[in-house]
């Protein structure tokens, strides 16, 4: 645009100086204000077009958040998910397929051709969160990362405990603790499970900090984690301020849509969004997210 500024005062001095003085030829004066004018008109277009095109940078990062965001090597990560209102959607009291509120989630699959019922809070039938049905596309499967679950609640039945490590295991079963759920009040300090159910809110970091070392240990995985590589996401307000303690990351999720019904929005609406999984670092919250 400078050098378009430019070409516009070469024009108007050309033309004030014609005013002025008679020194350049009429025929040679106009011939000069075309191929200024020409050149103006060139420039101005291409700078319409620059401007119009996104540059690669904001195009990349409107595709995948994520790129902006420093990925884990391959295998050295933990991701921990809670499972009400992150892995799972709120439920509905009809069989409407479509969730107005909460578009982009789904019903789980019928089993043995009855529905999956989900007995957290006001019960329903299972319904999963964009998350959950797009959990190949998280960093987490990508980078081939171990996998966890640490929930408040029990995860209903073997149903719903079955669909939901369909969605999180990944690329492997095994980095993903195999198919088995463990219970809180049987955790101690050898705990050999990654999926851990009936966990207190304000324990959640604790147990993270078993599966952690347990994953890392030679009776374990020796998986060689490092504690900055490690992640809850969870929706329930204060639960990944839990983590800082033990150096570990923690994402709060479902900002975007909480349930005002519980807590004045206590815990999330329609669950994690897949654009609210990724490897930022420290603790991130709806009120002050990274």
């Amino acid at each position: 645009m400078a050098e378009l500024n430019t070409l516009l005062r070469v024009e108007d001095f050309v033309e004030e100086g014609e005013t002025e003085t008679e020194v350049v030829p009429a025929s040679s004066s106009a011939r000069l204000r075309t191929a200024v004018k020409a050149v103006a008109a060139v420039l101005l277009g291409v700078s319409v077009v620059v401007c119009l095109v996104p540059s690669p940078i904001t195009a990349s990062a409107a595709l995948n958040p994520e790129e902006k965001f420093e990925w884990p090597a391959p295998e050295k990560c933990l991701c921990l998910f809670d499972v009400d209102r992150t892995l799972t959607s709120r439920q509905l009291q009809t069989d409407t397929a479509t969730d107005e509120k909460c578009p982009k989630t789904q019903y789980a699959p019928q089993v043995d051709g009855k529905a999956v019922i989900d007995w957290a809070y006001k019960g329903g039938r299972l319904r999963l969160s964009e998350l959950t049905l797009n959990m190949d596309q998280t960093f987490c499967v990508k980078q081939n990362c171990f996998m966890g679950v640490i929930s408040a609640g029990g995860a209903s039945g073997d149903d719903e405990k079955k669909i939901l490590f369909d969605h999180i295991k990944g690329n492997s079963e095994e980095h993903a603790g195999g198919a088995g759920f463990g219970q809180f009040a049987s955790v101690d300090a050898n705990v050999h499970m990654q999926k851990i159910v009936f966990t207190p809110d304000p324990l959640k970091g604790d147990v993270a900090k078993k599966i952690f070392d347990w994953l890392n240990s030679k009776e374990g995985k020796a998986a060689g984690i490092p504690a900055n590589k490690v992640w809850l996401f969870d929706d329930h307000l204060g639960n990944a301020a839990e983590m800082e303690k033990y150096g570990f990351n923690g994402r709060e999720v479902s900002c975007k849509t909480r349930d005002q019904s519980i807590g004045n929005g206590l815990v999330g609406l329609c669950g994690a969004e897949l654009s609210e999984v990724v490897p930022s670092k420290g603790i991130s919250t709806c009120a002050n997210p990274k």
